[in-house]
């Protein structure tokens, strides 16, 4: 009986473990993933490593790199490198300097 009480035991830790890993905070790369809007600019950034902008023609392909900014690469292979931030529903990429936000966009 008490073999069985403490296999019992143990599955429900294991599944207490599960969820509570499920509920991770997320990657860089899932917090990024949605649309994303500021008052005149748009981006949607997809699972699959492609993104399309208002501001941009066709559909371009987006990385993190190792250092954590991001890397957008344009539909005419033209390649930015810029920091950004993703506090809850709000991403900002910082001016050059760091202490002014250049543009911040909303989740939608």
């Amino acid at each position: 009986m008490k073999k069985f009480k403490l296999s019992i035991v143990t599955f429900c830790l294991c599944c207490l473990l599960a969820v509570l890993t499920a509920c991770g905070s997320g990657s860089k790369e899932s917090k990024l993933v949605g649309s994303w809007a500021s008052d005149y600019r748009s981006i949607t950034f997809y699972d699959d490593g492609t993104y399309t902008a208002s501001f941009e023609y066709g559909t371009g392909k987006w990385t993190i790199l190792d250092n954590g900014d991001l890397k957008l690469t344009d539909f005419y292979g033209t390649t930015t490198t810029t920091p950004y931030t993703v506090d809850g529903d709000t991403l900002s990429f910082p001016h050059d300097d760091g202490t002014v936000y250049y543009e911040t966009y909303t989740r939608q």
